[in-house]
């Protein structure tokens, strides 16, 4: 397997990668709440979505969909397929949406 930044990994690498990022933005004090989840949605597709609350009331609206290219479990190859980032001021409105291209190729900048 090749494995880069943003390749294929383990769902427990994965997962693990996604808690270290996520508890260093809150000890940073950048992330003031999240409640991203990960979902089953069958077929193969795994949903990583949820919700970052930020300092000076930025909401960051995430939505990812990780495939499963081989075996099963927390053992399982995943890859993302595609995302959605959509960051938005409270009572204000959008500031900045970022979606996986329509030729996606599983490269995730994030």
């Amino acid at each position: 397997m090749t494995r880069g930044k943003h390749g294929p990994n383990r769902l427990s690498n994965y997962r693990s990668i996604h808690e270290t990022v996520m508890q260093r933005f809150l000890r940073d004090g950048f992330v003031r709440s999240e409640n991203l989840f990960f979902d089953d949605l069958g077929n193969g597709l795994i949903e990583l979505g949820g919700e970052v609350e930020c300092v000076g009331d930025i909401y960051i609206d995430v939505q990812k969909t990780l495939e499963i290219v081989s075996g099963d479990g927390a053992n399982a190859t995943v890859q993302t397929i595609n995302y959605s980032y959509n960051a938005y001021l409270k009572g204000v409105g959008n500031i900045l949406r970022y979606d996986s291209p329509h030729d996606h190729n599983g490269v995730d900048p994030l």
